[in-house]
């Protein structure tokens, strides 16, 4: 199901993208045999899983990974695209 959702962010109705995962999904699993109601309901918690991965993620690697601020404002200075 993640990938039918995935491919219809090329068909985006509403401005960003708004709902079009969730309703998408919804159609999918509806297609397979779920309700409507369960489908959104499924798509809405596993959109929240993915968002809270990618920030628990982000978090994780700012830590691990700490960022460098005066390395990024000189290569914004030098107008530098190639790292």
């Amino acid at each position: 199901m993640n990938s039918v959702t995935i491919i219809s962010q090329v068909f985006q109705i509403a401005p960003g993208g708004l709902a079009t995962y969730e309703a998408t999904m919804s159609i999918a699993l509806s297609s397979i045999g779920f309700e409507m109601k369960l489908g959104l309901h499924l798509a809405l918690v596993s959109h929240f899983m993915k968002f809270i991965f990618s920030y628990i993620t982000g978090i994780y690697a700012l830590v691990v990974h700490p960022i460098d601020w005066d390395w990024i404002k000189n290569r914004i200075k030098r107008g530098g695209n190639s790292l």
